[in-house]
């Protein structure tokens, strides 16, 4: 896959590329026992205003850690003591709604428009198993009306 960093600021991230693996060992009774594996992280530098090729792993990885977040909504204050046309300023304040919610932080530089996909992640499903999927989105689409490539650019667009 390929991302450009739209922003004036180099964008740092870390994807796990080894979750999931499991070591075997044996304890000091000579029992066989297995357990995760130590965690090793690939740190991935995207420089100000540049487009770099990333391994589709790594990135599948790193899109999909949740960090949770407070949410804020933002509210119009009267400023004190200060008028313009004899009418009240107004400032802007972000207010604690005192709710949480889990995003992921590299998806929500994509949605901001600080990084942008050039070049999707290969998909690993076969055409009948995206046009399943579409289907239970609603989306009537079939190899005989569609192509293969319009069926990619739905899928992609609606179930990723």
């Amino acid at each position: 896959m390929r991302v450009r960093n739209n922003s004036n600021a180099p964008i740092m991230f870390q994807a796990r590329t080894n979750a999931g693996v499991k070591v075997k060992y044996e304890d000091h009774l000579g029992n066989t026992l297995s357990k995760t594996e130590h965690p090793k992280f690939e740190l991935i530098c995207i420089a100000a205003s540049a487009e770099v090729e990333i391994d589709d792993k790594l990135w599948t990885q790193a899109t999909q850690g949740k960090t949770r977040v407070r949410v804020f909504k933002p509210t119009q204050e009267v400023i004190p003591g200060i008028t313009h046309d004899n009418k009240p300023v107004y400032k802007t304040v972000m207010e604690d709604t005192g709710k949480t919610q889990e995003v992921n932080l590299l998806k929500e530089r994509v949605k901001s428009g600080d990084l942008t996909i050039t070049i999707p992640v290969a998909s690993n499903k076969d055409v009948k198993e995206k046009i399943a999927e579409l289907a239970e989105k609603k989306v009537k689409v079939d190899l005989a009306t569609h192509s293969k490539e319009e069926i990619d650019v739905l899928y992609a667009t609606l179930c990723e």
